[in-house]
């Protein structure tokens, strides 16, 4: 499987994808006055490798195997994981072809703009109170 198009990466996305937008608000209760940290991931699921596999040599990211313990004839799960940066790139690329997952992919790359703005700006601040709250509405 080479050279897989957008199209078709946008249809597997969107029938075998997440979009994972989560809250991780242990992060805050851990470091005294920090706001909570937003997770984000791009996952495909599907129990053909050679898919898997051409997702990895395409976009990069990482490829894990998902047992299932409690169904013995289940079938070998394999698992497309992009972490933050890497997800929104690869969700610009597919955007204009997603159906049913473009409303979460647009929530993605807006949170992934943010992240890459305060990266840009390259200072270590805290986010004002109307940041964390814009930012923890959209992961919602």
């Amino acid at each position: 499987m080479e050279g897989l198009s957008l199209q078709y990466v946008a249809g597997i996305v969107d029938g075998e994808g997440s979009v994972v937008v989560s809250v991780n608000r242990a992060h805050s209760l851990r470091y005294a006055n920090r706001t909570p940290r937003v997770i984000m991931r791009l996952i495909v699921a599907n129990c053909h490798l050679p898919l898997i596999i051409a997702l990895r040599d395409q976009f990069g990211g990482s490829i894990c195997k998902h047992l299932d313990h409690y169904n013995p004839r289940a079938r070998d799960n394999y698992r497309w994981v992009a972490s933050e940066q890497l997800g929104c790139r690869v969700l610009e690329q597919i955007l204009p072809f997603l159906i049913v997952k473009q409303a979460q992919a647009l929530v993605m790359l807006e949170l992934g703009r943010l992240k890459k703005e305060a990266r840009r700006r390259g200072t270590r601040r805290r986010l004002t109170e109307e940041e964390a709250q814009y930012r923890l509405s959209l992961a919602d």
